[in-house]
């Protein structure tokens, strides 16, 4: 048995013959075909695009899968990076729903772990560092004796009544009355009504300096006078509209103190002074989320500190806002807790 396949020309076309030789009943066999050449070559070409075609589906379906693939990871290496980010900004209420178990959900979980460890740390060492400016601050108070101070003021008002001059007599009353009210160190917190009677001594000493340049107003409900809440925070919102607001410019300037007492106690200072800008309110917001509380605010201390003080001792229940069109009306809105004094 022979076979094989040589190259050839039938009626001048090239091709290629294939020959079988065998032997059956002692009789020679040779069986022959030819194949032509672009038989050969048109099978040749779709073997070929069959190959290309296959290729490519494999390419594109590796070239989706990867980039489904990419995505989710990226996806998820983003969202661990925005919430480093908020980490960075003071923000540890981090909220991680794990998705797979794979390596990038274990860092998930882990790093929420970390956050949440974090979080207890720097609360820690913020009234860490709160206690250590209250203890500093009751210090700088004690340096002065009280007693002194109040003796000293009842012995000019003294002096002025003699003098036949009972206004200046009744400003030291006022002002004796605030530095008895602020240097009180063993209270911290107070009813509303000691807030008002305070800032009302603040008040009658501002537009005895400023004459008629200021119209002070203020509305309060009732049933909120027995509120109790963190002392020494009226007055630097007042004080704010004043000095930031109207001192320096010319004319009436107009403050409004309005309180209202519904699901939660609403305290709003409205003025027609210069107002904020809104690069202004956006560093107070920046100084308000600031994780470092060692750092010295460059704007508005005053109004930053109250907002601190009430975000520590009401959490997520404060609130706060700020609306100006300077020159107009600007309003500073704190939205705190409604708990009346039990009993009142």
């Amino acid at each position: 048995m022979e076979s094989g396949a040589i190259k050839g020309l039938i009626n001048d076309s090239k091709g290629i013959y294939i020959y079988y030789r065998d032997d059956a009943y002692n009789l020679p066999i040779t069986l022959v075909k030819f194949i032509p050449q672009s038989v050969i070559d048109q099978a040749g070409k779709q073997a070929l695009n069959k190959s290309f075609t296959i290729q490519l589906i494999v390419t594109v379906f590796i070239t989706i899968m990867a980039g489904v693939i990419s995505y989710f990871i990226l996806f998820r290496v983003k969202r661990i990076l925005r919430h480093i980010k908020n980490i960075r900004m003071g923000n540890f209420d981090i909220q991680i729903e794990p998705t797979s178990s794979d390596e990038l959900g274990v860092l998930e979980d882990k790093f929420q772990d970390m956050t949440k460890q974090l979080d207890i740390l720097w609360n820690q060492q913020y009234r860490y560092q709160l206690e250590v400016s209250t203890a500093r601050l009751k210090m700088l108070q004690a340096q002065i004796n009280p007693h002194f101070l109040f003796n000293t003021l009842q012995s000019i008002g003294s002096l002025a009544i003699k003098k036949n001059v009972p206004e200046v007599s009744d400003k030291l009353a006022e002002l004796g009355a605030m530095f008895r009210y602020s240097m009180d160190i063993d209270t911290e917190e107070v009813r509303l009504q000691d807030e008002l009677d305070h800032l009302n001594h603040y008040i009658s000493l501002q537009l005895g300096r400023f004459q008629n340049r200021i119209q002070f107003t203020q509305k309060c409900a009732e049933e909120a006078l027995d509120v109790l809440i963190p002392k020494m925070v009226l007055q630097p919102l007042i004080e704010n509209s004043i000095v930031h607001g109207i001192e320096k410019g010319e004319g009436i300037g107009e403050i409004n103190l309005e309180i209202e007492a519904a699901e939660k106690l609403l305290i709003r200072v409205i003025d027609d002074g210069r107002g904020f800008t809104e690069e202004t309110i956006r560093e107070i917001r920046n100084l308000y989320g600031e994780s470092m509380i060692d750092r010295e605010p460059r704007t508005r201390i005053g109004l930053i500190n109250v907002f601190k003080r009430l975000q520590l001792y009401f959490s997520e229940g404060f609130a706060w806002t700020i609306e100006s069109e300077p020159f107009v009306r600007t309003i500073v809105t704190l939205e705190i807790p409604y708990c009346p004094q039990k009993g009142a």
